[in-house]
């Protein structure tokens, strides 16, 4: 793909977007927690409120960095429904950021990731509409400082057409369009796909299909080439009562500037109960995406909103492959969790690295008395780049945390954490101490999975037998 500097007037005029797209945003988000606590019907909510301060002895990451001081308030809030021709799942949060001593001016983030499901005619036709909005790092690795980090929004919308052909087979025709801001980059774009898939159903909670599917990528700048992805693949997806499985297998063909290539399309779900406190799950992915996908899929992997996502931003197709595993068991006072994952970002562009990260941690937690409760987390990673920059480095890190339940809404948190990154260009090691006081109003009345794993139980939620529905 061609890379021309826009022109002075183009840059301007997007500035002016950048800002008022993230007020809008930020609006957005901010409308989103304040509808919290106030669900329709048979919805769950969940608000809170935090305000603190983080000290930091190196703000900058680097090998002499200085010290700051910062103070934090964050709001979040979570709406979680089921009814009989709709789900919802939202979550919002805004943090913003005020520092002390350094140059750095206030900070605000706005992050929101959430999904809805109308379906009028239940098992017939169902409107998704889906967002995913938060900050991607300019450089690898999260700071605190609001200089290495943009903002970027996913946005799909379309609908979805079951004919039935039998009793238990059926015909079903989707279309999604997508719309991908960037705030600093030019590589916004819109997406149009559409898919067939013939399904038999082989039980209330079990079904397989055969699927082809086609999208088409317009980026909004001329500079960009456009490019077209078409894949077909067998998938399954079942529901039992102690595990949760979807598996899809197929091709994908990548069409750019005149270039074709194909690649294994693959993604793999598995959640499996072990016992009666212990749990493990399975996540395997391989197919064509792009930076949005990237940061998407990360963004609804992650337990809760708050964190920079590590994407490599780019305007080109990326050959994706994701593997995670993850081992869980709560005890009555003790809680512990195994974790290990790879990926691999295989851009197709001639400038750009190929980025290989693997690593995993543990965590553990402790409730000492009724109102108090100690936590501890480690991880390592290795990220490799090949390509025009080789570079590798190791990043650590700890973290001590303590929570402690002043009262039935308010509890204090405090955090001790280590970051440490080795045999790379830009060594550096930091220590973090945050103190917050939050006030919790309503919370979710459940320990829920991840956003990912709450969007596998969907398929049967939308117009499905009550009887055999799932928790969200």
């Amino acid at each position: 793909m061609a890379t021309v500097t826009p022109m002075a007037t183009t840059r301007r005029q997007r500035r002016n977007s950048r800002v008022h797209y993230r007020a809008r945003a930020i609006v957005a988000c901010v409308v989103g927690v304040c509808l919290a606590p106030y669900p329709a019907g048979a919805a769950e909510w969940g608000a809170s409120v935090g305000s603190g301060i983080i000290y930091s002895d190196n703000l900058e990451r680097t090998e002499d960095g200085d010290s700051a001081s910062l103070a934090t308030t964050d709001v979040t809030g979570q709406i979680i429904g089921i009814g009989d021709n709709y789900d919802l799942d939202v979550e919002a949060t805004v943090v913003w950021r005020e520092y002390f001593d350094s140059a750095y001016e206030s900070d605000v983030l706005p992050q929101f990731r959430g999904e809805a499901n109308w379906a009028p005619a239940p098992e017939r036709f169902v409107w998704t509409v889906r967002n995913n909005f938060g900050q991607v790092a300019l450089s690898p690795g999260e700071i605190l400082q609001p200089v290495d980090r943009q903002d970027i929004n996913v946005f799909s919308t379309g609908p979805a057409v079951t004919f039935p052909l039998g009793q238990r087979t059926n015909l079903q025709l989707a279309g999604l369009f997508s719309d991908i801001y960037y705030e600093n980059d030019e590589y916004d774009y819109n997406r149009l796909g559409g898919s067939m898939t013939l399904e038999r159903e082989i039980s209330v909670n079990q079904v397989a299909y055969l699927r082809g599917f086609t999208n088409r990528t317009e980026f909004k700048e001329d500079q960009f080439d456009s490019y077209d992805i078409t894949g077909v693949y067998l998938g399954y997806e079942g529901l039992g009562a102690r595990t949760e499985f979807s598996a899809e297998v197929g091709v994908e063909e990548l069409h750019d500037d005149g270039d074709s290539e194909q690649g294994l399309h693959l993604a793999i779900d598995l959640d499996r109960t072990l016992g009666e406190r212990s749990s493990a799950s399975l996540r395997l992915l391989s197919q064509y995406s792009d930076s949005a996908d990237v940061f998407s899929v990360d963004q609804d992997l992650q337990p809760i909103l708050g964190g920079v996502t590590n994407v490599q931003v780019s305007g080109d197709p990326i050959r994706f492959d994701l593997a995670l595993v993850q081992l869980n068991w709560d005890g009555a006072r003790t809680s512990t969790g195994l974790f290990a994952s790879w990926s691999n970002e295989d851009p197709d562009s001639t400038v750009l690295v190929d980025r290989e990260i693997y690593g995993g941690g543990a965590r553990i937690n402790r409730r000492l008395t009724d109102s108090i409760r100690i936590g501890a987390m480690a991880s390592y990673f290795t990220e490799t780049w090949t390509g025009p920059i080789e570079q590798t480095q190791n990043d650590l890190s700890l973290s001590l945390d303590l929570h402690a339940q002043l009262s039935p809404k308010v509890s204090l948190l405090a955090y001790l954490e280590r970051y440490s990154r080795s045999d790379s260009p830009g060594d550096y090691d930091e220590n973090r101490f945050v103190v917050l006081l939050r006030y919790t109003p309503q919370a979710v009345s459940r320990e829920l999975p991840s956003f990912y794993e709450r969007r596998l139980n969907r398929r049967f939620v939308v117009g499905g037998d009550s009887e055999s529905r799932d928790n969200p």
